[in-house]
């Protein structure tokens, strides 16, 4: 199940618990970019920005826990043709994997570090809010 909204210069979908659902947060991703009239590589970077964040939210629960149930939140803001930034945000229900991942020094959200020089991630208790900003 998603459900998107949408006002003047920001849409918000939320995705169910679902990996398959990712590719839809994606595509709804890369077209608003494209309207905001990102460059064709920037609208690569939202759209691979957006797939990994919702990944590693949707993929960090465990089935039948529960928060299974709960939806992953991407809001996406920017100024229409140009002018200001883009800005996706990603919030939802976040299970810190176990110590293994600590232990081998891997950090989850590298790859999204990679992807634009401009991320934050806001852990707080069981939620999490992962905020990327490009030039629009």
């Amino acid at each position: 199940m998603s459900v998107v909204t949408r006002t003047d210069n920001e849409v918000v979908i939320a995705i169910a618990r679902d990996a398959a659902l990712v590719r839809t947060a994606r595509l709804v991703a890369a077209a608003v970019a494209r309207r905001a009239d990102l460059s064709g590589a920037l609208i690569e970077e939202v759209r691979l920005g957006v797939g990994e964040a919702c990944a590693i939210l949707i993929g960090s629960v465990e089935p039948g826990t529960p928060h299974t149930e709960d939806m992953v939140h991407v809001g996406l803001r920017g100024a229409v043709r140009g002018g200001g930034a883009f800005v996706v945000e990603i919030r939802g229900t976040y299970q810190h994997p176990d110590g293994d991942l600590d232990e081998l020094g891997i950090d989850p959200w590298a790859l999204l570090r990679g992807v634009t020089d401009d991320v934050v991630v806001d852990l707080e208790g069981d939620q999490a809010t992962v905020t990327m900003t490009w030039p629009a």
